[in-house]
């Protein structure tokens, strides 16, 4: 009984959680209570019907292994759907009241009312106020509850258990058929005036805190001059006062571009599903987009972008991933923006950590040259991993001119032989339209004192030992260049990638493919990651996916439908198997295990 009194009291304050949150936010009282009807929520959180809901979290728990958490999930459900409708959903509604504040409604589809309350009897009788309506204190606050046809709703406020005339049912069965936990959010339910409000609150907290920090380091870099004007800390907060503005406009501008997505959006659909049949956990995200929106002309646009590089990752890859993208002149614009802040900035920075010296001229050509593949406003990528003849990497871009790219990187090699004892050849030879450009360099070894000190300060000082495992002492590279494509490849087998790769691309019709996808296949990788440190983790996960070895796909997949952007992740069985043993393992090795 005090088991189920304490999870009762966190449901009621789960729900008082959520009115916090959302209710804390006064928007303009402009919108009377009728113009935003309580039946069409502003978000609508459901899950698939109780029954099925237990035993696919049952099942997930198991196949994690994690029986206790099913066991406790099992116990929670069964104590509090007494007098509930088993083989139908609960709902989380919140809608939008007179003052522009969500106010949350829980909704229980009811079987047996009486035998529901009998359930409740800790918490006293339910004191009835007429017309239906009911209350109970619960945690010393009050609940209303009211019967509407077979449901019950579930407020701390009066009004909205009172009001809330029409449960939103089709809306609630169409996540619950497909998510076990479904969330709807609707944009055309939220009036743009409170919109408006909201963004602005946002905005000005933002630049309150923004001016806060730029102002601290302004001083921190003032009291520095003033004692040693020319020191190695004023150099230093000059710097860092540099990288914070850059940081601060960026913000900027990843702020507006996500106000500017909310306003073009009509409806979001997020949804965790659990699929035992088809051996596999997901979660999907879908956005709708106004008609006739920016973001719908966007999406509409890559959706008959062609690409010229999807046929690059081999059959055998472990890795694949493809991605392409078209821009408008706003996003053009923004993309430039970013590219300049990175090249007067970052791009110093990063050369400086690592003891590279370049021409002011190198720099400008390879600022001009991104700055070109921008401005061309079409973005094709294609990568792969390997593991075949131990690591191997290989990835294919479009680019606007690919002979200015391939002079910018032989300046670059040039520039950082001193530091990694490059080998390089280029234009060894031609395979198809592409000039071949083949390489390597040494790996500082654990035994190598000279090279250590090579690399002490760059980020290969760190990576050395694991690195030296993954591709040898001699990291292989191989570059092809076209027209209008690059293609390169790292580790043994780079050089036979890149022109099997090739080989595969050549002829190769461009047409639109889906956005992006990323599917990965992982026990291959948990069988490198053994090979390269062998420990109790990693053998429980190498055992586990290989006992599962049909299905050990993680896949990123999107698609575009009309005025919609829907992704999917799905995490098949084989690798949550994979998790649950190194969970377990982990688990044991805490307490002492073997």
């Amino acid at each position: 009984m005090k088991k189920m009194r304490h999870q009762l009291t966190s449901l009621v304050i789960a729900i008082s959680a959520l009115g916090f949150v959302f209710g804390s936010t006064a928007f303009p009282q402009e919108k009377a209570p009728a113009a935003v009807a309580v039946d069409q929520p502003a978000i609508l959180i459901s899950t698939s019907n109780i029954e099925r809901f237990l035993t696919r979290i049952l099942y997930l728990m198991r196949t994690v292994e994690q029986n206790e958490v099913g066991g406790m999930a099992s116990m929670m459900v069964n104590m509090y759907s007494r007098g509930l409708d088993r083989n139908r959903p609960l709902a989380v509604a919140l809608t939008i009241n007179a003052s522009g504040n969500p106010d949350p409604a829980l909704l229980l589809p009811i079987s047996d009312l009486k035998g529901f309350f009998a359930g409740l009897t800790a918490f006293g009788e339910p004191e009835d106020l007429g017309n239906d309506l009911l209350t109970m204190d619960i945690a010393g606050r009050p609940v209303f509850m009211k019967k509407k046809n077979d449901w019950l709703v579930v407020s701390q406020l009066e009004s909205i258990a009172e009001d809330f005339k029409v449960i939103p049912e089709e809306l609630i069965k169409g996540l619950s058929k497909d998510y076990e936990i479904g969330v709807r959010l609707d944009m055309k339910s939220i009036p743009s005036e409170q919109l408006d409000t909201w963004f602005g609150m946002m905005k000005d907290s933002f630049e309150r805190t923004a001016r806060q920090q730029q102002a601290s380091l302004e001083r921190s870099l003032e009291r520095a001059k003033s004692q040693s004007p020319d020191s190695d800390d004023v150099k230093e907060l000059g710097s860092e006062l540099e990288n914070l503005k850059l940081g601060l406009e960026y913000q900027r501008m990843q702020s507006e571009e996500i106000e500017k997505s909310l306003r073009n959006m009509s409806e979001l659909v997020f949804g965790l599903y659990i699929d035992p049949s088809d051996k596999q956990v997901g979660i999907d995200v879908a956005i709708d987009f106004r008609p006739g929106s920016v973001y719908a002309k966007r999406i509409e646009k890559t959706s008959t972008t062609a690409s010229n590089l999807r046929e690059l990752p081999a059959n055998n890859s472990a890795v694949i991933f493809n991605a392409t993208d078209s821009w408008d002149a706003e996003q053009i614009s923004m993309h430039e923006k970013t590219a300049n802040m990175f090249f007067d900035v970052g791009f110093e920075k990063l050369l400086k950590e690592n003891e590279i010296k370049l021409d002011s001229s190198i720099k400008n050509d390879l600022k001009q040259v991104v700055l070109e593949n921008i401005r061309a406003g079409i973005s094709d990528t294609s990568a792969a991993v390997i593991f075949d003849d131990g690591l191997n990497a290989i990835a294919g871009f479009r680019v606007t001119d690919g002979k200015k790219l391939e002079k910018m990187i032989q300046q670059l090699a040039n520039a950082i032989d001193p530091q990694i004892s490059l080998e390089s050849k280029f234009n060894a030879y031609k395979h198809k339209d592409a000039d071949m450009h083949l390489g390597s360099f040494k790996l500082p070894g654990l035994n190598d004192a000279s090279l250590q000190k090579q690399m002490q300060g760059t980020p290969l000082a760190d990576l050395a030992p694991v690195l030296s495992k993954m591709f040898g002492d001699k990291v292989q590279f191989a570059i092809a260049t076209s027209g209008t494509q690059v293609t390169a490849g790292i580790g043994p087998m780079a050089e036979v990638n890149v022109k099997t790769a090739l080989d595969r691309l050549g002829g190769q019709a461009s047409i639109p493919k889906r956005p992006m996808e990323l599917r990965i296949e992982t026990l291959p990788i948990f069988q490198f990651a053994q090979s390269v440190s062998s420990n109790a983790i990693t053998d429980a996960m190498t055992k586990a996916a290989q006992n599962a070895s049909d299905s050990d796909m993680i896949v990123i997949d999107t698609r575009i439908n009309g005025n919609s952007f829907i992704s999917r992740l799905a995490i098949e069985e084989g690798v949550l198997r994979a998790i649950g043993a190194a969970i377990k393992t982990g688990t044991k090795k805490q307490r002492g295990g073997f």
